[in-house]
């Protein structure tokens, strides 16, 4: 009976703490010293990685091997990420009573919008929209969405052409300076 791990379970372990995820045949060359590892080395990699999954120390993700400990750590950091986008849905509501709080009964704000501010955030948060990461899109356009609402404008009144009115007809164009308003003429 064993008394303990062996040398090529101590290696892979050692091996798997420097790294988050590797796959067996990466394992077999890093313990045969980075040569192309015996097949008889291969097979007891193999052998150790099962061993350490029956004793619960490595986890098999799709094909790769990593430590059971930074499984479960990444495993919890999805599960808080996910607790905080519930979080943030359910204070979505809350928002937009805030901002309905902050009006008067006329409809006007207790504080004075400054729209050149909110249009400049505004174009940096639409350039945005051209990554290729999901996730800053997604978060993009849900940032241009709460400058909409709180300026309690429709997308066609904040976003028209120069010289085009949200309704489609042409207008006058005024050179001379740019405008920031309702309308973001940029």
């Amino acid at each position: 009976m064993s008394r303990g791990l062996g040398r090529v379970e101590l290696r892979i372990l050692e091996i798997l703490a420097g790294s988050e995820r590797l796959r067996p045949a990466q394992i077999a060359f890093e313990i045969a010293g980075r040569t192309e590892p015996t097949v008889a080395l291969a097979a007891s990699v193999r052998r150790a990685l099962t061993g350490l999954r029956k004793k619960g120390r490595l986890v098999s993700v799709m094909g790769d091997w990593m430590l059971a400990e930074t499984w479960q750590w990444r495993r919890e950091q999805r599960e808080r990420g996910d607790e905080l986008a519930r979080r943030r849905e359910t204070q979505e509501p809350s928002e937009e009573r805030a901002v309905d709080e902050r009006t008067r009964e006329d409809g006007e704000f207790d504080d004075q919008i400054d729209y050149r501010v909110e249009g400049r955030r505004l174009s940096k948060i639409l350039a945005l929209l051209g990554s290729p990461h999901e996730g800053e899109v997604l978060n993009a356009a849900r940032q241009a969405e709460q400058i909409r609402r709180r300026l309690r404008l429709s997308w066609e009144e904040m976003i028209t052409l120069p010289g085009w009115t949200a309704s489609g007809t042409e207008t006058e164009v005024e050179t001379t300076r740019p405008k920031y308003g309702p309308n973001f003429t940029f």
